[in-house]
């Protein structure tokens, strides 16, 4: 008996062992198998009328959101699922596509298919070669699923997909609402136009002259606001802008070219050697007898060129050398110098660099100049002589002089990506005939409220008394357009000293230019483009019947006044003749679809985020958990719960 132990113990050690472990684990493989069993038939969510959702329906949902990770954006910030919060969320996931099923963009296997072949195709002209069916397998294994579930999940991210770009991009413009836009804003008038403007400071309107109180406050009203182009009601600013004092040295390329003229490169024997080397970069053709000779002008102007360009490289490296000679050694943080206290008496002069060029390279001396005496503003520096638009690429793109001082470190908005900083010189710049500049900002101011009532007193005054003026147009808006209804416009035009202006197919928009999506409105005479004030005009005259003799109408009913509170102004219309626009010149607008883009108001859009968020489309399928994702059943209360906790990233909204 124990030789026969000894002669199988390993026999009955194995099959011993695993009887002893099957029947260790049997009781717990058979409870977790029924377990299982009741949770994956369980309801676990309700939807709509009476529809379910089982714990399988969860289960593929968890399945389907690992194969979405893979297919979306990897840049989640990006990726429209990951945005509405989708692609946490199993319910979440799983109503979306509901919602696309529901909309028929769910295409099937076949347009799973056509997906990742894309993908693969895509992947394998990025230099990664994979063919389709590696990249199904790629993906079911990932999942640990087969390949129909792949295609069909990959299937339902394209029709989610589609879905939220469908409304995101979807048009809200009925055609009664285009019919409605087309008619008013292609309404053109004919007849006379007198403008009234209260910042005219010859506009015979009496005010008193503002006290010190009342431009203080207003100062300290609008002293941190930057100044608008045009004035307006509530529209004032006084701000300081950024400001800055340049220093620049010029070298100019004529100056240089007159040096290379005596070059031994410019002799007739070494002309003769470039021509030989290359033929046709001179347009000779090297197939032709034609020699040198005909060629000679063309020569020697190209080598003067080449030999120009070289030298000014040779000057503009020398000088950058040695302006950045005194920048050794100093610490830096971040992309700037940590200049020393002493820097203004440390860093280099431009007259003396100018100099040390002249004699180097036998040039007359560079020109240094500066922006003045007191700093300037930033948006005034493109228009300095010269360097004003002399530009660089140093830092990729070309970029000009006042591009590179705005993102000045000490201004409002420095721009890293372009170092630029006060005491240090920026880069070389080339401008438009071949000029080198090297400049540096020797001073610069950011933009700060202006607080000083002295040094903006005359400008404050103006606008104060100019606003006043305005609320006496504004007052006796009622009298003015009676007695220019009584009197005429001429009158009323001479008692505010101004005149009159005809106006002939004053529109909101040009008719030729409507067609293709671009609303170009007609300027008023005396006032300029004012789209509001257009507006109100049209909607003013529309009063008047559209067709027939307008001349049969009493003037005072064909006078109108309208205010532009953003010109402080007011608008007198005498009305000759309106001209609508006529059904066969409606058909042919609105055969090009770009007009739609003239009469979308973006204010209006749709946010996927909310009509797509998870509470949004819980409430319009009447969605309700059963249970929790671990298959336990949950409490009324904590159902409530459990809807307000669930992934819903920037998705709260109650109604589409």
């Amino acid at each position: 008996m124990l030789k026969l132990l000894r002669q199988y113990n390993q026999w009955i050690l194995a099959v011993g062992g695993t009887l002893l472990l099957v029947a260790f684990l049997m009781p717990t493989a058979i409870q977790n198998c029924a377990q299982q069993s009741g949770v994956g038939g369980a309801v676990w969510a309700t939807y709509e009328n009476g529809g379910e959702l089982k714990g399988t329906d969860l289960d593929n949902a968890r399945r389907e959101l690992l194969l979405v990770e893979f297919l979306g954006n990897p840049n989640r910030a990006q990726d429209p699922i990951a945005i509405i919060g989708a692609d946490q969320d199993p319910a979440h996931w799983w109503l979306l596509v509901h919602e696309a099923e529901r909309a028929g963009l769910v295409g099937g296997q076949a347009e799973g298919l056509a997906l990742i072949a894309a993908r693969a195709a895509a992947q394998t002209a990025a230099g990664t070669p994979i063919s389709t069916e590696q990249a199904i397998e790629n993906f079911r294994r990932a999942t640990e699923s087969t390949r129909e579930f792949v295609l069909e999940t990959a299937s339902k991210w394209s029709a989610v997909m589609r879905l939220l770009a469908l409304v995101e991009g979807v048009d809200r413009v009925s055609d009664r609402r285009l019919e409605q836009f087309v008619a008013k804003t292609l309404l053109g008038i004919n007849g006379d136009i007198v403008v009234i403007d209260a910042r005219s400071a010859t506009a015979p309107i009496a005010v008193d002259a503002p006290t010190d109180e009342r431009l203080a406050a207003h100062l300290a009203a609008f002293g941190d606001k930057p100044a608008p182009a045009d004035i307006g009601l509530e529209r004032f600013g006084y701000r300081l802008p950024d400001r800055v004092r340049l220093e620049w040295m010029s070298i100019p390329k004529s100056a240089v070219e007159a040096s290379v003229q005596n070059s031994d490169e410019l002799s007739s024997l070494a002309l003769k050697k470039r021509f030989a080397l290359d033929p046709a970069k001179y347009g000779a053709d090297p197939r032709s007898a034609t020699g040198y000779a005909a060629f000679e002008s063309i020569v020697r102007a190209r080598t003067v060129e080449e030999l120009t360009k070289s030298r000014l490289d040779e000057i503009t490296k020398f000088a950058s050398d040695q302006l950045s000679l005194a920048q050794r050694g100093l610490k830096r943080r971040d992309l700037y110098f940590v200049l020393p206290d002493d820097w203004a008496s440390l860093k280099p002069s431009f007259s003396e660099l100018a100099a040390s060029i002249a004699e180097e390279f036998g040039i007359p001396a560079p020109i240094v100049e500066t922006s003045g005496v007191a700093p300037v503003a930033v948006s005034t520096v493109g228009e300095l002589s010269g360097i004003g638009r002399a530009s660089t690429s140093r830092f990729g793109t070309p970029m000009r002089l006042q591009q590179l001082v705005t993102g000045a470190r000490e201004l409002s908005t420095p721009e890293p990506t372009a170092p630029v900083q006060t005491g240090v010189a920026g880069p070389a710049l080339v401008g438009e005939n071949g000029d080198v500049y090297l400049f540096r900002i020797e001073e610069a101011l950011p933009s700060t409220a202006e607080t000083d009532l002295a040094a903006v007193r005359e400008r404050v005054a103006a606008d104060l008394t100019a606003l006043e003026r305005y609320r006496v147009l504004e007052r006796d808006l009622a009298s003015i357009k009676s007695e220019a209804a009584s009197q005429g416009l001429r009158a009323v035009a001479e008692r505010f000293g101004t005149s009159v202006q005809a106006v002939t197919e004053l529109r909101e928009a040009n008719p030729q230019l409507l067609g293709f999506g671009f609303r170009l409105p007609s300027p008023i005479p005396g006032l300029g483009n004012e789209p509001k004030a257009l507006a109100a005009i049209i909607d003013a005259v529309r009063v008047l019947p559209l067709t027939g003799d307008l001349s049969t109408i009493p003037v005072a009913d064909r006078t109108f006044a309208v205010l532009s509170p953003d010109k402080l102004s007011l608008i007198l219309v005498e009305v000759r003749e309106l001209l609508p626009v006529t059904v066969e010149s409606y058909s042919g607008f609105v055969a090009n679809p770009a007009i739609v883009d003239t009469v979308r108001d973006e204010s209006v859009a749709l946010d996927v985020r909310t009509v797509f968020g998870f509470d949004e489309l819980a409430r319009r399928m009447n969605f309700k958990r059963i249970r929790g994702e671990d298959g336990a059943e949950l409490e009324p209360a904590a159902d409530a719960a459990a809807q307000a906790e669930a992934p819903s990233t920037g998705t709260t909204g109650t109604g589409s």
